[in-house]
């Protein structure tokens, strides 16, 4: 039986809408709006999609290649073992492979070698489209419907969704199967408060959400529901909520899900080197900044004002009302007993797993996704009834949503920097790039026209919403897929591809070890230090040496072919350097 949603008061017609048909097409349609645009013209992005991209593509072409064109080297890992390169890929699940190979091979007819990038990163966006759709489903369960959809859509434009979404790699898999989690135990939690029981066909689907989670990304989905029921168990006293949820079954339906893949893995590589994988994956990631990538406590509640925009926008308030009605730490007054639940299960939720991932040193911008729909439905919830908001008229209210403003402003200008020198000598509606940027301007203009009474927070939003999709569609299509300077890997293979068209020489980089080159050269590229560059070019004679141009002059016997990019540098965005490369070869006879 559908439980009646809790929440603001409602306007019929709005509401009839809100949880039709309707409003889920529209919420897909905002989705393609924002995920479409690039999604078949930016390169290989560097480093997560390009190791993903091409584990999935030597799995796929383990298959579907005939025999005699198979490297038994790249080959050799089949559906079991992910490989790059020759190197097995094992820290991550196979799940996204799999979803990823299967999307290859019905996209070029079981002929991998006429792959593209865009192949590959269809199933996130299809993972995206379903979890924005599943945030609207869970809030149809939780709240007034306009919150539902509201809460979707702030999800569905945010500058994480919408760049995580143009990637190939596993972290929208991942929220999917977060969600479903998170919707089957909601339905467990009401079950087993309702009938003090959960029967066995839900804690079966429960525990099946939970083990595909581990398929897809690992310990991320059994820790956020495991947090979520103890902070639930906590909360209410109720401690019997952990053992109803049936916690033998769940163990014995997760082996039998994730339990085969596992025994294969260690099967064939060994146990010793698969456990160490693991630990250094989860635990080492935890103990030590893994790749450089530190941050200190509070970086993940700092960025998400900025990962959550425009929904930002009472964000803050919006978790302060959640917590005066659903609080984890003191029961509510009995004047808001019927209200709780819900805020309740978001509270539990976010905070236990976001105090996790403040505290574990390797940080980066994505980890927290996994609570944005969360996020999202009590920010959405929060505007919708802003005006019973206890001090919405204050001074700390307007510095916030003046504070939102500059946010919108800055994200607009530092997406528009990110391409503006490569628009150089391009037609003058590539100026189009700064169309978002005023349009941000004149969202910030509307909250300096903030007074004490009467601030239209859902205008305000509605006029983010719109920066936000304009910024997506400019910068995605029109302004990145042109930014030649960040696009490294590509003006470098096409300098190959003038000197070897047909792809005969052996090609080897030195410095430059972007796994996007990889991908571009289908892994036939070797990546080695400079120390071995003249030994690598002596035994090769007619092999191409991709070097920094600044080293050209430290190696002997060789012959530059290119100039270089001294005159217009690159941008290398995962280390953030400059980067300049020339082409060289072996300066001696040819054989």
């Amino acid at each position: 039986m559908r439980e009646r949603p809790i929440g603001i008061e409602s306007h019929s017609g709005r509401t009839a809408w809100a949880a039709s048909p309707r409003a889920g097409l529209s919420l897909v349609l905002l989705c393609l709006v924002c995920y479409l645009p690039g999604l078949f013209s930016i390169p290989v992005i560097d480093r997560d999609e390009a190791r993903f991209a091409q584990a999935s593509r030597q799995m796929v072409e383990s298959l579907l290649l005939p025999v005699d064109q198979r490297d038994p080297d790249l080959h050799s890992g089949g559906i079991i073992v992910p490989m790059i390169g020759g190197k097995p890929r094992i820290n991550k699940p196979p799940l996204v492979y799999y979803l990823q190979s299967v999307s290859v091979a019905a996209f070029t007819l079981g002929d991998p070698t006429r792959d593209a990038i865009w192949m590959y990163r269809v199933p996130g966006v299809c993972c995206a489209i379903l979890s924005v759709l599943l945030t609207w489903r869970l809030g149809l369960r939780l709240f007034d419907p306009r919150a539902a959809a509201l809460g979707a859509a702030l999800l569905a434009v945010c500058p994480l969704m919408v760049v995580d979404a143009h990637m190939a790699r596993a972290d929208q898999l991942l929220l999917l199967t977060v969600l479903v989690t998170q919707h089957l135990l909601w339905n467990a939690w009401r079950a087993i408060e309702r009938d003090g029981r959960l029967a066995l066909a839900s804690a079966i689907s429960l525990w099946a959400a939970v083990g595909i989670g581990v398929m897809a990304k690992g310990p991320i989905t059994p820790m956020i529901a495991i947090l979520t029921a103890i902070a639930l168990a906590f909360a209410s006293g109720k401690w019997m909520l952990l053992g109803r949820l049936r916690p033998v079954t769940g163990l014995v339906v997760v082996a039998a899900i994730c339990g085969p893949w596992i025994y294969a893995v260690g099967s064939v590589l060994g146990w010793e080197t698969y456990l160490k994988t693991i630990l250094d994956e989860t635990l080492g990631r935890a103990g030590e900044a893994k790749e450089g990538h530190f941050g200190p406590p509070g970086y993940h509640t700092v960025l998400s004002a900025v990962l959550l925009w425009p929904g930002s926008l009472l964000t803050l308030a919006g978790f302060a009302r959640a917590w005066r009605r659903g609080g984890l730490w003191r029961r509510p007054s009995r004047r808001v007993l019927a209200a709780r639940p819900a805020e309740r299960f978001l509270l539990a939720w976010i905070v236990p797993s976001w105090i996790v991932f403040e505290l574990v040193l390797t940080k980066l911008p994505h980890y927290t996704m996994p609570m944005y729909p969360a996020l999202a439905l009590i920010s959405a919830r929060a505007v919708l009834g802003a005006a019973q908001l206890p001090g919405i008229r204050g001074f700390g209210s307007r510095f916030g949503v003046r504070l939102w403003g500059v946010i919108g402003m800055v994200v607009a200008l530092s997406a528009s920097y990110v391409v503006a020198r490569d628009l150089r000598g391009l037609p003058w509606y590539f100026g189009l790039i700064y169309l978002p940027c005023a349009m941000a301007a004149g969202t910030l203009f509307q909250t300096f026209r903030v007074r004490r009474v009467g601030t239209d927070h859902m205008g305000l939003l509605n006029s983010g919403i719109r920066v936000s999709v304009a910024l997506a569609v400019v910068l995605f299509q029109l302004s990145l897929p042109l930014a030649t300077s960040i696009w490294n890997t590509d003006r470098i293979m096409d300098e190959v591809r003038t000197i070897d068209p047909t792809d005969a020489r052996p090609l080897a980089s030195v410095g430059y070890h972007e796994d996007s080159l990889v991908f571009a050269t289908r892994a036939r590229v070797d990546r080695i230090n400079i120390e071995h560059a003249e030994a690598w070019l002596a035994s090769r004679p007619h092999g191409l040496l991709i070097v920094p141009t600044n080293r050209v002059s430290d190696l002997k016997n060789v012959h530059p072919l290119t100039p270089g990019w001294s005159s217009f540098p690159g941008y290398n965005y995962s280390n953030g350097r400059l980067t300049d490369l020339t082409i060289v070869e072996h300066a001696g006879p040819k054989p």
